[in-house]
């Protein structure tokens, strides 16, 4: 087996921060539509929405490969892991 290159990685690594910055404001919209005054269908619009999105781009990362998906994957979980302790310093400071 020989390694991708270098930029191949650092592309899907990238494009799997993109999506979870993506997939967290997706979130965060659907928290703020399920607050009152409460928007049923908006909330399941952004749900199926991130769905859809998260479920087509790891499809298509899937078909480039099992480098291409884990390292979408790695990047995904490092903007999320970054943005959940950004968030409770922010409820820390409170």
């Amino acid at each position: 087996m020989t390694w991708p290159p270098l930029y191949e990685t650092a592309g899907w690594l990238m494009a799997g921060g993109a999506l979870a910055s993506v997939y967290l404001y997706l979130v965060g919209r659907t928290v703020a539509a399920v607050a009152p005054p409460f928007a049923p269908l908006a909330a399941a619009g952004y749900l199926i929405l991130r769905i859809a999105l998260a479920g087509a781009l790891f499809t298509f990362a899937a078909w480039n490969g099992a480098w291409a998906l884990l390292t979408m994957f790695a990047g995904f979980l490092l903007v999320r892991s970054l943005s959940v302790r950004y968030i409770a310093g922010l409820e820390h400071e409170r």
